[in-house]
């Protein structure tokens, strides 16, 4: 069984670099992010979207589908921790299995395509 692994990551909603951006309060923080998310073993990953929400922010969002929510904005590293609790769950022995079980989490690029 292999799981998953994140190779890169984008996010639009903040200015600056998402591993070094504080927000004006760590409470209240809501940014959507894109993860290249593949094979440790080959090039290149898939794209699935997700959403950074703290607990505080819970009550405004509609849309609870693909959440990485957090009790307070520490950092990124406590964003890529959770992503990394969430690739841990979806071992598989291939890509199929991994990107089904990662689509459960995440809204993945090829999800209209099944």
């Amino acid at each position: 069984m292999e799981s998953p692994v994140l190779k890169d990551w984008c996010c639009e909603d903040v200015k600056g670099d998402i591993e070094t951006w504080c927000p004006a309060d760590p409470y209240y923080v809501d940014y959507s992010i894109v993860l290249t998310i593949g094979r440790k073993s080959e090039e290149g990953g898939d794209n699935f979207w997700g959403r950074v929400v703290t607990d505080k922010m819970m009550p405004q969002v509609e849309d609870k589908n693909f959440l990485i929510q957090v009790p307070e904005y520490t950092g990124w590293p406590l964003v890529l921790e959770k992503i990394d609790n969430i690739l841990d769950e979806c071992k598989d022995i291939g890509w199929s299995g991994m990107s089904e079980q990662l689509s459960k989490y995440f809204l993945w690029e090829y999800s209209d395509c099944r």
